[in-house]
């Protein structure tokens, strides 16, 4: 009988397993710890993240091109433009019809802004302009932030501090570019 409920276990554990996965599941209206990353669609160990260098970013996305649509961007296959500061990835946008790649919470291209809603939470939704949805989180103390204290961030150097996770969707109400930045980015475009 011993061996029998050992066995059993095992099963579990084997369909069920060890309770880890690639893409951390983050209630809504709190801040994941991959907040500002991205992964592939088809592999989601491979992650792209805020900050990373273009050495890192390229080791999985491959070697991009120089974008003249965008201030030290990069266009990468799959969808995926990102725009540096300095050798930093401060800007990841995903758009068009090939995505290969969702935010770590799962939306991306294609995503109803109600899903989007639903992963991200309703208490700190700025939802006032009808095709775009965004939220902003405190990199330090991994919070998500009101309006109320992103009017009080004066210079660009405190709002490098802060992510911003910002989607732009058509008439169908769906996703049609999906951006991770930082707030300096958002506002001063560099």
């Amino acid at each position: 009988m011993r061996t029998k409920r050992w066995i059993i276990a095992g099963l579990v554990l084997l369909v069920t397993g060890c309770g880890s996965s690639a893409q951390e599941e983050a209630p809504p209206d709190a801040m994941a710890a991959d907040e500002g990353c991205i992964v592939r669609i088809d592999d989601t160990s491979k992650k792209i993240c805020y900050g990373m260098k273009m050495s890192e970013v390229e080791a999985i996305a491959g070697v991009g091109e120089e974008s003249d649509r965008m201030m030290a961007g990069h266009e990468y296959a799959g969808g995926l433009k990102i725009g540096y500061r300095g050798d930093k990835a401060v800007f990841l946008t995903l758009q068009g019809d090939e995505v290969a790649y969702t935010t770590a919470r799962g939306p991306g291209v294609g995503t109803a802004k109600e899903e989007m809603k639903s992963q991200y939470g309703q208490q700190y939704a700025i939802d006032e302009a009808a095709p775009n949805l965004d939220y902003f989180y405190d990199m330090e103390s991994k919070t998500p932030l009101g309006v109320d204290t992103l009017m009080k961030q004066k210079t660009p150097e405190a709002m490098e501090q802060t992510l911003v996770v910002s989607a732009v969707f058509d008439s169908d109400g769906k996703a049609k570019n999906v951006m991770l930045m930082d707030r300096r980015m958002a506002v001063y475009f560099n």
